[in-house]
């Protein structure tokens, strides 16, 4: 037997789904954060001179454009496409550029430059390591290879070193800034496994489970098989099936034929019957071979078949009935249940009648 997966639609797990959602569901919370950071960092440190708002637009535009590439991206097989991946590290890398060129000017421009304080970077562009945090985050979350977010990692700390370099300052405040956004990142890292765990275990517990009901079923059908006397109906069939393998080359003979037809309504009606009601209808099948006739057995309303409302004096009724119809012919049986009664009708080419039950009371 085979158990399906649990997989969605596209074919990826359902965990890996719904987390691959979370980006795109912090995107527009992040940017807007750095924003904020921005303004008021150029507002009170940096002042809203050319040199000062240019590098910071910029940059919050690449980086925009990057977290909305791997948060929008479409994942075939739980994975961005290469293209996705090399546009999102040439953007890291123009993003790295405008911090290390603003660096590098403002420290043309005075110790520590316009407003920096002493930092490594510009005031208002000290959250472009959040936002490199960020972006690794995101594609954490959406791919998960160590080979996708390594990269951008080297990058920053490459950045922050060659920023420090050109600034002339003290290597120890980029040094904590990277150790705080690794930090984070390696939380996320460690999330993303546990839940990577946690479908792992999912998956294999609905894999039990079905195999569990599949089980269950195989032998509630067998203990009803016994039960109904299946077994002995299934006698006529095993014998026809063992003769075509002893004889294959009687598969032609007409009276061969006109017994495999009669032997798979007669299974088929078996297989139709509600399950808990075989035991009173298979007198319908069994009065069906014992007078040659095919059958066809429709159930309609199964919630009152099941529970058995069709009276077993009007079952016995309908296999009477069929006992009338000349060998060869086909016979359907078709019970309606509308929770106050119902009708069982016999249609063939000698017999049209419709039984009819209300609680009660039964006209057969």
């Amino acid at each position: 037997m085979i158990v399906p997966p649990l997989h969605s639609v596209d074919g990826r797990d359902v965990l890996a789904d719904a987390i691959g959602e979370i980006p795109r569901r912090l995107t527009r919370p992040m940017l807007a954060e750095f924003l904020v950071v921005g303004l008021v960092a150029t507002t009170f440190r940096t002042g809203w001179s050319v040199q000062a708002i240019v590098p910071a637009l910029a940059l919050w535009l690449v980086v925009g454009t990057v977290l909305a590439l791997i948060a929008t991206s479409r994942r075939p097989q739980g994975h961005l496409p290469g293209a996705v991946v090399v546009l999102t590290y040439i953007g890291v890398l123009v993003a790295g550029a405008i911090v290390a060129l603003s660096t590098h000017q403002g420290s043309g421009a005075g110790s520590g430059g316009a407003g920096s304080g002493g930092a490594v970077t510009p005031a208002n562009l000290a959250w472009a390591g959040d936002a490199v945090a960020a972006v690794c985050i995101c594609l954490i979350l959406v791919d998960g290879r160590r080979a996708v977010v390594i990269p951008p990692l080297v990058l920053s700390a490459a950045t922050v070193a060659a920023a420090t370099v050109m600034s002339g300052h003290t290597a120890a405040s980029a040094a904590a800034t990277l150790f705080a956004d690794a930090l984070l990142i390696a939380v996320f890292v460690v999330v993303r496994a546990q839940l990577s765990a946690m479908t792992a275990d999912l998956e294999r517990r609905h894999r039990e489970g079905l195999v569990s009901r599949a089980e269950a079923e195989r032998r509630a059908a067998g203990s009803a098989l016994r039960t109904t006397g299946g077994r002995s109906a299934l006698e006529p069939a095993r014998w026809l099936l063992t003769t075509l393998i002893a004889d294959p080359d009687r598969v032609g003979d007409a009276d061969v034929r006109t017994s495999a037809r009669a032997e798979e309504s007669y299974l088929r009606a078996m297989i139709s019957i509600p399950l808990g009601q075989q035991a009173r209808w298979m007198a319908v099948v069994d009065a069906a071979r014992s007078a040659h006739v095919l059958v066809s057995l429709h159930f309609f309303g199964a919630s009152g078949l099941v529970a058995g409302e069709v009276p077993d004096e009007l079952i016995c009724a309908v296999a009477a009935r069929i006992h009338h119809i000349r060998p060869g012919e086909h016979v359907s049986v078709s019970a309606f249940s509308a929770g106050d009664g119902g009708r069982v009708s016999v249609i063939s080419a000698d017999v049209d009648h419709e039984f009819t039950w209300t609680p009660g009371r039964c006209d057969a």
